[in-house]
C-alpha cells in the first residue's frame, strides 16, 4: 500500500508552515508522498475572501519547487491534487476521499490537519466518513497543545471511529490570514520583515509581482497624486467596514458627479473620501476637539457628538491628511447641512453623500440620483427639503444652515 497524505485548505497563501507540517507528516509516519490539496472554496469559510485558484496554485508549485532544491528527501514525494478546484463551487472533504478511494484503490490514506480544524472537525460534513477513510494526523506544539489533542482526539474517536494520532511540531503556529492581513496593511516589505521566519522566498516574490493581497480598488481616473492613496490607507485603517464601504461609495459618486458637471475629479474623489474622516473619534474626542477648535457646540451636539463631525472633519483632513484646499475642506465641513450659494463641489459632495450606491431605503433615492447627473441646483433643492422633512418628522433641532440651504436652493432651482 502506498502511504499518502493529503493536506487540504485554500492555501492563501502558502507558507513555510504549512511545508513543515507536510515534511514531519512524511516522516514521522513513514508516508511516501504528501498531497496538497487546494479547495476552490472553503465551505467553512464561505464568506472569506480568495485568490483566484491559478494563483494559489501557482504559489504551491513554487513552495514545491523550493522545498525539493532545498530538501533531497522530499523531493519528488510532494504533489498537487486540484480535483476539489476543478468541482467548483463547496466541496467536501468526505466526498473527495470517497474519490480518492475509487481512484486510488491502493493507497492507505492519512489527513492531515492543525489543532483548531481538530477541534471543529465534529460540525464537518461526514466526520464518520472521514475517519472510515483516512487516518487523521494533527498537529500538537509542545506538552500542552498534545494534551489538547489527545482530549479532542478521545471524544472524536469515541464517537465517530476511526484513528487520530499526532504529528509533533515544535514551530509556532502561523495562519494565511495573518500574512494577508499584514501586506493589507503594512506592505510588502513590512510583511516580508515579519513573517521572515515563515514566508518562501519564491512565493513572496510571486505575490509581490501579481500585486496579491493589497488593496487594489480601481480609482474611477488616472492619477499621478501619491497623496491618494495614502489617504485611502488611513481611512480604511480609521472607519468601521461599513463606514468605509459608505466612504468609498460617496467617493466614486461624487467623481462621477464631478465628470458630469465638469468639475475637478480628483478633488471630488479626495473630498469624498475624508468627507467622514472625522467618524472614528470617540464622543469625548469630538467634544473636546471641538473645544480646542472652537467650534460652537449647540445642545444637540453635546447630546449626540456625531454631530461634530463634519467640521471636525474638515480639521482632520487639513492637519492629518495635509488638505489646505479650501473648497475641498469646506466640502467636507458643509456636507451634513449645507449651505445657501455652496461651491459646485460643495454641492456635489452633499449629494454624494445622499445618494451613493449603498444608500437603501431613503425617501426618493431614485429621483434624487436621477436629478444629480441633470441639474446640480434641481438635486440640491430635491435632496435638502428631504433632510428637512426628515428631520421635523423626527422631532430633531435643525440648523439654520439647513434651512437656509433649503430655502436658496428652492429658489434658483
Amino acid at each position: 500500500m502506498i502511504k499518502t497524505g493529503i493536506m487540504g485548505g485554500t492555501f492563501d497563501p502558502v507558507h513555510k508552515g504549512h511545508i513543515e507540517l507536510a515534511i514531519r507528516a512524511l516522516f514521522e509516519y513513514g508516508l511516501d508522498e504528501v498531497m496538497f490539496l487546494p479547495a476552490h472554496i472553503n465551505w467553512i469559510k464561505q464568506d472569506m475572501k480568495r485568490t483566484k485558484d491559478i494563483d494559489r496554485v501557482n504559489m504551491l508549485r513554487l513552495a514545491i519547487e523550493s522545498t525539493d532544491k532545498e530538501n533531497k528527501d522530499v523531493r519528488g514525494r510532494f504533489k498537487i491534487d486540484t480535483t476539489e478546484i476543478s468541482a467548483g463551487g463547496y466541496t467536501y472533504t468526505k466526498d473527495t476521499l470517497l474519490y480518492f478511494r475509487k481512484k486510488f484503490p491502493d493507497h492507505e490514506f492519512y489527513f492531515i490537519m492543525g489543532a483548531d480544524s481538530l477541534k471543529t472537525f465534529p460540525t464537518w460534513v461526514g466526520p464518520d466518513i472521514i475517519l472510515a477513510n483516512a487516518v487523521i494526523l494533527a498537529a500538537a506544539r509542545g506538552d500542552k497543545g498534545e494534551e489538547d489533542i489527545k482530549k479532542s482526539a478521545d471524544s472524536i474517536t469515541e464517537r465517530f471511529g476511526g484513528k487520530i494520532m499526532i504529528l509533533h511540531m515544535d514551530k509556532k503556529d502561523i495562519s494565511s490570514s495573518d500574512i494577508r492581513s499584514a501586506i493589507e496593511k503594512e506592505g510588502y516589505d513590512e510583511a516580508k520583515e515579519r513573517f521572515k521566519e515563515y514566508l518562501v522566498k519564491e512565493v513572496f516574490e510571486y505575490m509581490k509581482e501579481k500585486e496579491l493581497y493589497i488593496d487594489k480598488e480601481i480609482l474611477p481616473f488616472n492619477t499621478a497624486r501619491d497623496d491618494i492613496k495614502q489617504i485611502r490607507k488611513g481611512i480604511k485603517e480609521d472607519l468601521d467596514k461599513k463606514r468605509y464601504e459608505h466612504t468609498l461609495g460617496v467617493a466614486y459618486t461624487a467623481a462621477s458627479l464631478a465628470m458630469a458637471h465638469m468639475s475637478d475629479i480628483e478633488d471630488a474623489y479626495v473630498a469624498g473620501l475624508l468627507h467622514d474622516c472625522a467618524k472614528y473619534l470617540p464622543g469625548e474626542e469630538k467634544l473636546k476637539r471641538a473645544k480646542e477648535n472652537n467650534i460652537t457646540i449647540n445642545e444637540a451636539a453635546m447630546k449626540n457628538p456625531d454631530l461634530l463631525h463634519a467640521e471636525l472633519g474638515a480639521i482632520l483632513a487639513k492637519e492629518k491628511y495635509g488638505i489646505n484646499d479650501e473648497d475641498i475642506l469646506n466640502a467636507i465641513r458643509f456636507h451634513t447641512t449645507g449651505r445657501k450659494e455652496m461651491s459646485l463641489l460643495e454641492k456635489i459632495i452633499y449629494i454624494a453623500d445622499y445618494i451613493e450606491p449603498n444608500r437603501k431605503d431613503i425617501p426618493g433615492l431614485s429621483k434624487a440620483r436621477s436629478i444629480a447627473f441633470k441639474d446640480i441646483n434641481a438635486a440640491m433643492a430635491f435632496v435638502s427639503g428631504n433632510v428637512l422633512k426628515h428631520l421635523k418628522d423626527i422631532d430633531a433641532m435643525i440648523d439654520e444652515l439647513t434651512i437656509e440651504c433649503n430655502e436658496f436652493y428652492s429658489v434658483t432651482k
